[in-house]
């Protein structure tokens, strides 16, 4: 999806609509009930807004990337979480010749094949070795925008991989059989036409790696010259089956349910969108409370991005971004947020659709557990308003 490019077309005149902004005493703000609708002369008072909708949405999420855009690692491997359920993951990968060919290198048979994956992501099992089974990728495939649930076309098997769960860069050496091959395309001016890259699928093991693009190469050497291609394309395929989250918690994963769609209860006087000059929306995280056996690695999600849901269902404006703090609260907070909700109250606007993600760049498979809408700490939008009469 397309988040922040059309942010200006969107809410060009959002901040000349003649709405009255009001400066806040430096007086405390106190929590109140949502049936507050006229608040005293001069004191900052906030509101408590309750979310009338806090629900995963069911489209799989975005998990490709081409170089600094997009998803920053392809994840490929099983994992059973005792907790949350099986994933399955096939990462894929392709490259990009850094420099042109030298005339040497076009014209010599190769005598060497090395790939070096930059692996620095994993989620399981970290005790047990995961066996890669790496294929030939035999036909072109997009990233930019792609999302989990893509089949990606998958030729002959070159080689297993075994891998100790932890963060490393590894280099393989491509079997001798695989080079004459593919000699002749390697070589070729036509390389990014006529090569696809690598499929990574799981043959043993109880966790998913992650191979980030920043130092994973493809190294091809004649005798007295060599090429260094870099990772251009990651793309994730997903599968998840799902258990219940814990009574009382919400999750979001990172990879399988990381989009939240949300609506507020903003069934307060409309007349309160003129004395709004703040708004911030919170989210709690729950005390982690899923069965871990020793040794398996399941990370939390650390920030989230809140987007504002456009006409076009392909469409999110980026709100605000909120990282977690250390007692788990994300808080959401930006002069858009706040315009919005003021002009559904004010009349301009039907309806705000907001929806909670996490950056498409992570790609990982991260969990948060938050509070849900029934908990002591539900989400919630807290609107800071002054009256000044």
């Amino acid at each position: 999806m397309r988040v922040g490019s059309h942010l200006s077309r969107l809410f060009g005149g959002l901040f000349f609509l003649g709405l009255f902004f009001f400066p806040g005493c430096d007086s405390t703000p106190t929590d109140v009930g949502a049936d507050l609708l006229d608040p005293k002369g001069g004191e900052p008072v906030t509101i408590t807004i309750p979310t009338s909708s806090f629900k995963n949405q069911n489209d799989p999420d975005i998990t490709g990337g081409s170089g600094e855009v997009g998803a920053s690692r392809a994840l490929a491997g099983v994992v059973n979480d005792p907790a949350l359920g099986l994933i399955v993951a096939k990462g894929n990968i392709d490259f990009a010749p850094t420099v042109s060919r030298s005339d040497k290198f076009a014209s010599t048979s190769l005598s060497l094949a090395e790939l070096t994956l930059d692996l620095d992501y994993f989620y399981g099992d970290t005790l047990t070795t995961v066996t890669l089974l790496m294929s030939d990728i035999v036909d072109n495939w997009t990233a930019l925008g792609v999302s989990a649930d893509t089949s990606v076309q998958v030729g002959d098997p070159v080689m297993e991989l075994q891998i100790e769960p932890r963060s490393q860069i590894l280099r393989f050496d491509l079997p001798e059989e695989w080079i004459l091959r593919n000699d002749v395309v390697l070589r070729s001016e036509n390389f990014l036409a006529d090569f696809h890259g690598f499929q990574f699928t799981a043959l043993s093991g109880n966790a998913v790696i992650g191979i980030h693009h920043r130092a994973s190469t493809l190294k091809l050497a004649v005798p007295g010259d060599t090429a260094i291609f870099a990772m251009s394309k990651v793309l994730s395929l997903l599968e998840k089956t799902r258990l219940d989250p814990p009574e009382g918690k919400h999750l979001i994963q990172d990879g399988t349910d990381s989009r939240v769609e949300v609506n507020f209860d903003l069934g307060i006087d409309p007349l309160v969108g003129n004395l709004i000059h703040r708004s911030i929306f919170r989210i709690t995280a729950g005390t982690p409370t899923l069965e871990t056996p020793f040794g398996f690695s399941r990370p939390e999600i650390t920030r989230l991005n809140l987007a504002f849901v456009t006409e076009d269902p392909k469409l999110r404006v980026l709100v605000a971004t909120a990282r977690a703090s250390e007692d788990g609260l994300f808080s959401f907070e930006d002069g858009l947020f706040t315009d919005i909700l003021k002009r559904v109250l004010l009349g301009s606007l039907n309806d705000a659709v907001f929806e909670i993600s996490v950056p498409i760049s992570d790609a990982t498979l991260d969990i948060l557990l938050i509070q849900d809408t029934l908990s002591a700490s539900p989400p919630r939008a807290l609107l800071t308003v002054t009256n000044i009469n």
